[in-house]
């Protein structure tokens, strides 16, 4: 189901998340770590893909949805080798992250555009998680 979802042909105005929705404990995070092996698995038949996995718990700073964001921006900058800065203030990471996610879709576009190498076919996040996102400075 994952596979046939990233291999939709869609342009990037129409760009949906895809939605994994179940009960606690049923498989979910083991069901997205099955998929990454497997889609690993398909490199050798295709581009690479960049994916960046984020598994929110209960606790800790991976369930701050702030610290997600940094975490996945700077990992976006050094993949894709892009030297802008990421501002570390709360407000401008939730503000910005769109605009980042712009910036990283036209790098990736330009490979093909420039006749560059291309290094990442696509950008796949992953959140697993999110109910357990909080906003520790807003108290949520």
């Amino acid at each position: 189901m994952i596979e046939e979802w990233l291999n939709l042909e869609t342009n990037t105005e129409d760009n949906k998340p895809l939605v994994i929705e179940a009960d606690r404990g049923v498989g979910k995070k083991t069901l997205l770590a099955k998929w990454y092996e497997y889609h690993q698995s398909l490199k050798n038949h295709r581009n690479n893909d960049l994916i960046i996995l984020h598994f929110a718990t209960t606790g800790g700073s991976n369930s701050n949805y702030f610290y997600a964001l940094y975490r996945i921006l700077i990992k976006l900058r050094e993949e894709l080798n892009i030297d802008q800065k990421v501002e570390l203030h709360d407000e401008k990471l939730r503000k910005y992250f769109s605009y980042w996610l712009d910036v990283c879709n036209q790098r990736i576009e330009n490979q093909a555009i420039k006749n560059l190498d291309v290094l990442y076919n696509k950008i796949i996040l992953v959140f697993e998680g999110i109910d357990y996102f909080v906003d520790k400075n807003n108290g949520r």
